[in-house]
């Protein structure tokens, strides 16, 4: 059947119209991942930088009382790094613009120029490290610091790194399209997250390793902050606990006063520099209102069964086949529920007081 030019007119334009489309849905995750690059070959060239080394923990020199709070992006590490600061400082009100003036983060920060030395002066004791190196990645000379690890439900970590890593490069999720193709990326990244938990998990009984669920924080948060003061040798009451308590609540943190203090807005303006686009913050305050970056408006949640319906299916399944590999097949949790209520279980057997 012979097509008139008239017919392959259309098809033509309607041709480009769907690719004009396309290209315009996908513009923003073309535009993140550029700016990720730009940003990364920026910093690599830095003269002032070039002779550094890939991070800082080179240089950390060990002392009793340390804490290294090394958990996967996403997964609470803010909200567990101020209850350790809170705690040392027997829950007197914060004093600090960012988190990053009283807690380092040596792979990074140093790497960045922020600081010329990771250790701290002795006065901020015991001192608070963050990291989210994996277990096998930590350096040899941590292994004997005492380490806070903290895991999350896969599918929740997937949302809310969503939405924190384009506000990183100067954009919004709900900007970014095809989401699909980003929750196959994250899904695809979270294989070796899962893994990782499989490498706590077998060390969740060591005296250096404080191991916790992203729930407890929502769930039980004063059993967590006696846990993590015990942890740290540091002596409580009951007002202490009721204090830190309130400070680390998502309402707290995430106040209008209090959401750009933990924004890291140091880390991300520095990108922002070397990638060539205007930072979220400038002046050390936040420029986006009553919602932070990663302490933001409806975050901070447990695990809810619900997230399933926002996420990509395909995405679903790489997760659900990563942890049959890492989880379920060597320790027998079908979920992450059943993996949460097996160590709930192991706390309140060890709580029991022993009878002979």
């Amino acid at each position: 059947m012979e097509v008139s030019q008239r017919t392959m007119g259309l098809w033509v334009v309607a041709g480009c119209g769907i690719l004009a489309c396309a290209v315009h849905a996908a513009l923003p995750i073309i535009t993140l991942v550029v700016r990720g690059v730009r940003a990364v070959v920026h910093l690599k060239s830095r003269d002032s930088l070039k002779n550094r080394a890939p991070d800082g923990w080179g240089q950390y020199t060990p002392k009793p009382g340390d804490i290294i709070v090394s958990t996967p992006s996403k997964s609470g590490t803010t909200a567990v790094l101020h209850m350790c600061h809170q705690l040392r400082v027997d829950g007197a009100p914060p004093t600090f613009m960012s988190q990053s003036e009283v807690i380092r983060w040596p792979e990074l920060e140093y790497k960045l120029g922020l600081w010329d030395d990771i250790n701290f002066p002795d006065e901020l004791m015991p001192r608070i490290f963050k990291s989210h190196l994996e277990y096998d990645g930590l350096p040899e000379n941590t292994k004997a610091t005492k380490k806070i690890y903290m895991t999350r439900h896969p599918y929740d970590k997937l949302l809310s790194t969503c939405h924190f890593f384009p506000q990183i490069l100067g954009l919004k999720y709900n900007d970014i399209a095809p989401k699909k193709l980003v929750h196959l990326l994250l899904a695809i990244g979270l294989r070796n997250t899962i893994k990782d938990l499989a490498q706590w998990w077998q060390h969740r009984h060591d005296s250096d390793v404080l191991f916790c669920f992203f729930d407890e924080l929502v769930e039980n948060r004063e059993q967590l902050i006696q846990r993590v003061a015990s942890f740290m040798d540091i002596p409580t009451s009951d007002e202490l606990v009721h204090t830190v308590h309130q400070q680390t609540s998502h309402a707290e943190m995430g106040s209008p006063e209090n959401a750009p203090k933990f924004d890291d807005h140091s880390i991300i303006n520095t990108f922002a520099e070397l990638g060539g686009w205007e930072g979220p913050s400038k002046h050390g305050k936040a420029a986006r209102g009553s919602s932070g970056i990663k302490v933001r408006a409806g975050g901070g949640q447990g695990s809810r069964q619900k997230n399933r319906e926002y996420i990509f299916w395909l995405a679903q399944k790489i997760i659900d086949w990563s942890w049959q590999r890492y989880i379920t097949d060597p320790f027998g949790f079908a979920d992450y529920h059943a993996m949460r209520v097996a160590w709930a279980t192991e706390l309140a057997t060890a709580a029991k007081p022993h009878t002979d």
